[in-house]
This record gives C-alpha cells, sequence and structure tokens, in this order.
C-alpha cells in the first residue's frame, strides 16, 4: 500500500490540512529508500531515478465546520541546491540593554529666535527590534539554487467545503542530479503543494523524494602502485587492485615494509569524503571521515606484508561528483595513516572515484568479485628487489587472514628487500601531529 505523506499545512491555525500521496502508473508501490537526516535520524523517502514520472494525488481537507475559500490549488515539483557558505547571518547594531537606539534624536525647532529658542514637544524613542543576546536578527536567508521547476495547477479558485483529491502527474522528469546531503552542500527534490489564500494566509507544504542515478562501470586502469617513505626512516610500497569502486565494492590492496628503523605503533585506513564549493579563489573545502578502519596493531619487522580488504557497503557512501550545477564537488580518499610510539602521525592519500551500478546487477549477496586474483595479478606478488635473496617466507607474504569482523591480521613475513629508490627526506612531525609520507614520485601535502 502506498504511504501517505501529509499533515498540517502551514503553520498552526491554517485553514486546511494538505496530504500527499506518491503513486505508481502501474498500481505498484512506489520505491523508497531510508536515509539520514540532519540530526542522525532515519527518514523513509519515495525513491526516483532520472526521466521517471512523478505522479500521485493530494488531497486538501478544511477543518470541520468551516468554508475554505482560495484562490487556486497548485502542486511543485523542485530541485533545489543550497550552500551554507550561502545562508544568512544576523546583523549586528548597537545593542543598548536589548534594544537597539538608533542614532537619531530631534533637534529643537526654532520659530522666532527672542534670546532663546521654542522647542516643540517631539523626542525620538530607540527603535527596537528583534533582539538575540545583543544583536538583532534580521530576517535574511539566501534563497536555493533550482535547477528544476515544474508546475501543475490542480484546482481553479473557488471553495472548499470537503476534502477534495486532486490527482498530478509530472511525466519522464529531468532529474540528472542525485540528491544529496553533506556537511558544506544539500541537493533535494521536492514536491510542494500550495493553497493559494489573502491576506498571507496561503498554505504551503513540501513533501520531500530522493532521486538515485545509475552508471556504467569505467574503463579499469592498472593497479594503483606507490612507494613512499621518509629517508633512512622508513621505507613501505603500497598497492591497490584498482581506482574506481562501485558503493558495494571491496577495496583490496597490499602493504609492504621495505625498511623500518621507526617504531611504529598501529597503522589505520581512513575513507575521507571531500566536498567543494565556490571556484577560484573563493572555493571552500570540507572534508570529513567516513570510516576509520585499522589494519595492523604492533611493530612491523623489514619484509612484513600487509593485506588489506576493505569493503565499502556498511558506509554511507555517495558516488563522486565534479561540479554539480557548477556548485560544489565530492571526492573521496583513501588515507592510510601510520601512528609511532611518540604518537607522530605519517599519512599519504589516495584519491578513488566512486560510482553507483543499477542494483539489479548486483550479486546476490551485495558483494562484487575482485577482480585480481593471486594468480593473474602483480598485487599479490612480492615488490621486484635489487639485491639479495629470497627467504624462505616469501611465497606465503599474501596469507594473512581477515577476520569476520572486517579486521585484518598480520600476514607471514616476506623477503627481506632493498628499495631501488630512496625517497626523499622528510622530517618528522612534532608529536600529536601528522606529517605526510613523502613519495617516490610525487609528494602529497598534509591536509
Amino acid at each position: 500500500m502506498n504511504k501517505l505523506f501529509g499533515g498540517l499545512g502551514g503553520i498552526v491555525g491554517s485553514a486546511c490540512t494538505v496530504q500527499l500521496e506518491f503513486k505508481r502508473a502501474d498500481g505498484q508501490a512506489v520505491k523508497t529508500v531510508t536515509v539520514k537526516s540532519r540530526k542522525d535520524e532515519q527518514e523513509t523517502l519515495p525513491l526516483y531515478t532520472n526521466k521517471d514520472s512523478v505522479q500521485g494525488e493530494v488531497k486538501v481537507t478544511p477543518i470541520p465546520g468551516k468554508k475554505v475559500d482560495h484562490q487556486g490549488i497548485r502542486v511543485q515539483l523542485l530541485g533545489e541546491i543550497e550552500l551554507a557558505a550561502e545562508r544568512g547571518h544576523p546583523h549586528e547594531f548597537v545593542s543598548l540593554g536589548g534594544s537597539v537606539a538608533v542614532a537619531e534624536r530631534s533637534h529643537p525647532h526654532e520659530f522666532v529666535s527672542l534670546g532663546g529658542s521654542v522647542a516643540v514637544a517631539e523626542r525620538s524613542h530607540p527603535h527596537e527590534f528583534v533582539s538575540l543576546g545583543g544583536s538583532v536578527a534580521v530576517a535574511e536567508r539566501s534563497h536555493p539554487h533550482e535547477f528544476v521547476s515544474l508546475v501543475r495547477d490542480l484546482s481553479p479558485p473557488g471553495e472548499l467545503l470537503t476534502q477534495q483529491t486532486l490527482p498530478f502527474e509530472f511525466n519522464n522528469v529531468e532529474m540528472q542530479y542525485d540528491s544529496y546531503r553533506g556537511l558544506q552542500a544539500r541537493l533535494r527534490y521536492l514536491l510542494r503543494v500550495t493553497v493559494t489564500r489573502g491576506l498571507g494566509q496561503s498554505v504551503v507544504r513540501d513533501f520531500p523524494f530522493w532521486v538515485r542515478n545509475y552508471e556504467q562501470p569505467p574503463e579499469q586502469g592498472p593497479p594503483i602502485k606507490m612507494e613512499v617513505g621518509i629517508e633512512d626512516c622508513l621505507h613501505i610500497e603500497f598497492e591497490y587492485n584498482k581506482g574506481s569502486y562501485q558503493l558495494k565494492d571491496t577495496v583490496v590492496g597490499k602493504i609492504y615494509f621495505l625498511l623500518v628503523r621507526i617504531k611504529l605503533k598501529h597503522m589505520e585506513l581512513e575513507i575521507r569524503r571531500r566536498e567543494t564549493t565556490g571556484a577560484g579563489a573563493g572555493a571552500k573545502n570540507e572534508s570529513e571521515t567516513i570510516a576509520k578502519y585499522e589494519i595492523m596493531d604492533g611493530a612491523p619487522a623489514r619484509g612484513e606484508v600487509i593485506p588489506i580488504r576493505l569493503f565499502l557497503s556498511p558506509y554511507e557512501l555517495s558516488p563522486s561528483y565534479k561540479n554539480v550545477h557548477n556548485k560544489f564537488s565530492v571526492r573521496y580518499f583513501l588515507n592510510l595513516v601510520l601512528v609511532d610510539e611518540e604518537d607522530r602521525r605519517y599519512f599519504k592519500q589516495q584519491e578513488i572515484t566512486l560510482y553507483r551500478l543499477d542494483e539489479r546487477d548486483q550479486p546476490e549477496d551485495g558483494l562484487r568479485k575482485p577482480l585480481l586474483s593471486a594468480g593473474n595479478s602483480s598485487l599479490f606478488s612480492p615488490p621486484a628487489t635489487t639485491s639479495g635473496p629470497a627467504g624462505p617466507g616469501s611465497s606465503s607474504a599474501a596469507g594473512g587472514g581477515t577476520s569476520d569482523a572486517g579486521s585484518v591480521q598480520p600476514a607471514g613475513r616476506a623477503a627481506a628487500a632493498t628499495p631501488a629508490v630512496e625517497p626523499a627526506a622528510l622530517p618528522a612531525a612534532e608529536p600529536s601531529e601528522a606529517a605526510p609520507l613523502l613519495s617516490s614520485t610525487e609528494p602529497l601535502a598534509a591536509t
């Protein structure tokens, strides 16, 4: 049965209630999705995709025993982008005891000057506005950027005596962007029902819905492989099996410790999301850690090989977005963090691309098979060395186990290796500070 979305329209004391029911032309129930609201509460919304038809019924019910005169009823389908940087702020003026004193004082009016002046009984008083802690809150709020705006008139001007049911339909709606809720940007779709009345008594009710679009898998390039380290202290090599992942994919990789002369305490792998709003000098970046995954506990030895197997499906991830309506972008990074015994942090970030596949193409267990296996990829082979014989443990270096909870146990030791390229020196960070691991190919700045 279709879910009925509705309630009181407008403010308390409105003349009628407005409800809306989403429907499908074939009579089937509308798909729904559960998303997290701003207050970390779960919210169930109707789910659509690009070029879907949005249709249903609006039910307008007057207060029992009252007649409602209106100037028309309409429904709008809107797509909006809101940016946190454009939200209005209260304007502060001079605050005196909770009221605002505008610099205004009348002067006596002079008529006939006979050694004095005639003062008309006139004196101004301070103008009081809304005072919040000594500041004046002026009703100012930026309007969202609309990229979709469709209107359907449901009823001409008239009277409401009983409940009125009004069907509506928007065919093949262009909804090219996904719904998104982030720290600095929000993209949403909604149906807005308006019962127009005079004297500012119009009843307006919003009914949001969610949009998800699907992509074809991009062409996969070679595995990501990079050597990073600190000169004469630490030299590691890491590999990820690919650079693009669908939202229910698994990140598979390896970390090789080629030189270890500092006492490491543990190692983590983070998924970080970075939102960028604006452009040029006015661009603003905001990052958040979506997931933190410990892949090593304890000090590694030279030749140690640590496997990585990180499932993406448990986390609240969105696809990567590039320049959505020229307003914002969303990028994802894998952040490898090493912490020594003095709590100094060394890290290296690698950008990855996330995309959403059609759920009908997913395997039943929701996980896709890794594209690489132990027999056909260098990902599961120890790195090439310039000197030194292979140790007896090199053939079993990829045998690290994975627990049911997803934590990875350290694998067996690989052959001792001498790096072919010495990475450039990097000064050690102060305790509790983060220092970037320097790549032998390109450095990455700290975030």
